[in-house]
């Protein structure tokens, strides 16, 4: 049984504060207690939103950030669809009672997919839902990234930076890049060059390998992010480790369906 709700909208959205609202009634009538949080406080609340059920209201970016509010990073989340395109979602906010009242029931499926773990010179960053990115932070220069692969060895990307995805990160930033889809049933990892100036097909390596990534040249700047959100300057010398988490994602569904749905929507163009 859920004991506290935790609740990620966007601030700037009045149909997502009034859906926030409503998933604070539907709790109090079940006698369940919850908390909401503007998905801007992300700066000052990683990893400090304690519950055991989290619903995000937004579009995947709102997704995406309250992952990284979680306090405990396998909590289950709904999410709530009120962005453009919205890949990850499951409901709509006119459905949110009927929804909460089968989540309560334990009437769904889980769709578990791992999280991507990355450290910079040992220090640990937050775990990424999609991915970690190594990237220019101005592109009048070319990077030179060299990326150590267990039991593949190395590899240099020469272009505007790197991808380490998860499955769920498969259909987004890594496949505009042209990397591949993967089901969110596999547990990998994929590597992907963003725009590469020779090419590189992307990798899709086990959840076991661990991937070293360093720059090979100086004098170009390139910052490490963790879903597009968490940024970090990657210095020379410096080292960026990232592998697969032991920690899952884990998205509430309520067909089995969301890989066709998702794969559908993509090929439509939508």
């Amino acid at each position: 049984m859920y004991e506290r709700i935790g609740v990620v909208y966007r601030e700037d959205m009045k149909e997502a504060e009034k859906a926030a609202c409503q998933v604070a009634e539907c709790a109090k009538g079940r006698r369940v207690d919850s908390i909401a949080v503007a998905e801007d406080e992300l700066e000052t609340q990683i990893g400090k939103l304690s519950c055991d059920l989290l619903v995000c209201i937004g579009g995947d970016g709102t997704l995406l950030r309250g992952a990284l509010l979680a306090s405990d990073p396998n909590t289950p989340i709904l999410h709530v669809n009120l962005g453009a395109k919205g890949y990850l979602a499951e409901i709509a906010p006119d459905q949110i009672p009927e929804a909460l009242e089968r989540v309560f029931a334990n009437d769904y499926r889980m769709e578990s997919a791992i999280k991507i773990s990355s450290w910079l010179d040992g220090a640990a960053l937050p775990e990424a839902t999609n991915e970690v990115a190594v990237s220019l932070t101005a592109h009048l220069r070319m990077a030179y990234l060299d990326v150590d692969v267990d039991n593949f060895g190395m590899v240099r990307v020469l272009g505007d930076g790197a991808i380490v995805s998860s499955p769920l990160g498969s259909t987004a930033f890594s496949l505009n890049a042209g990397g591949p889809i993967v089901s969110t049933d596999l547990d990998a990892v994929i590597l992907t060059p963003i725009c590469a100036s020779r090419p590189i097909r992307s990798i899709v390596l086990p959840s076991s390998a661990t991937l070293k990534i360093k720059q090979a040249r100086q004098g170009v700047e390139t910052a490490v992010t963790v879903d597009g959100i968490f940024v970090r300057r990657l210095p020379f010398h410096s080292e960026l480790r990232v592998a697969a988490s032991k920690n899952r994602t884990n998205l509430i569904r309520f067909t089995g369906k969301y890989m066709e749905q998702r794969t559908s929507r993509l090929a439509r163009g939508e």
